[in-house]
């Protein structure tokens, strides 16, 4: 996963003439000269998956294929995710809904929500927080999934399980027995619907870092014990809380 920071929203002119339209004024959101979204004004920001690159023919969604996201809640960020529900139904899905490119090269990335709010004075097109759907518990651990270093848990529609045999060492207890407890909760969640937040992690939770035999001997902060088990982390610095515990 990566921050998006210092967002710039800059204004630009989208030629629709091929589609018997006309040329349209539009805002492009950009991070780092990352191009998050061509046409702020033309996404249905209504449903739970869709586009935030349009097809620059005739900007309808739908119009092309890839470039699918979904934008999620997960307190206190707000995640541009694959489109999951979609992405994971089939082979044909996969090429359809495929996520754009910065997404596949990348990574997720999130906004925090001062940021995000900054965004929404800028240009009214941006839905309000509380008219983000919220991440289910499903959608964590595919995130989860997703983000894992070197796809040593392969990714979406494949099932949450160990590839290879990058993962080494473990900074408490053994390799084998980390591996096999994110096998199983991520098996016991997949279809969980709960929805969670994101919570920072404490000085009462003992962090377990996964280590990989690549270069640099990568440090992977993989998992969380608390006095609730298990939590998945993300970015390194957030686990996956269910609402419900809280």
């Amino acid at each position: 996963m990566w921050q998006i920071q210092d967002p710039e929203i800059r204004k630009a002119t989208l030629d629709f003439s091929s589609s018997g339209q006309s040329e349209v004024t539009i805002s492009q959101l950009y991070s780092s000269e990352i191009q998050l979204i061509n046409a702020i004004e033309l996404v249905d920001w209504d449903i739970d998956e869709g586009q935030l690159l349009v097809c620059e023919a005739c900007g309808f969604v739908g119009c092309k294929s890839g470039d699918w996201v979904s934008l999620r809640f997960a307190d206190p960020l707000i995640l541009i995710t694959p489109a999951f529900i979609s992405y994971t139904d089939s082979d044909e899905a996969r090429r359809e809904y495929s996520p754009p490119w910065y997404i596949r090269t990348r990574g997720i990335p999130y906004f925090e929500l001062e940021t995000y709010e900054l965004l929404r004075t800028q240009n009214v097109s941006f839905p309000s927080v509380s008219n983000i759907r919220k991440l289910s518990m499903k959608e964590a651990v595919l995130t989860f999934q997703w983000e894992a270093p070197y796809q040593v848990f392969d990714r979406a529609p494949k099932p949450v399980i160990y590839q290879g045999d990058l993962i080494i060492a473990a900074s408490e207890g053994e390799p084998s027995e980390i591996i096999r407890a994110i096998e199983e909760y991520a098996s016991a969640n997949i279809s969980n619907e709960q929805k969670v937040s994101l919570h920072s992690l404490g000085n009462s939770e003992q962090v377990v870092s996964l280590y990989l035999d690549t270069p640099g001997f990568l440090e992977w902060r993989a998992v969380a014990f608390s006095d609730n088990g298990l939590k998945l982390i993300l970015d390194s610095k957030h686990m996956i809380v269910s609402e419900q515990t809280i």
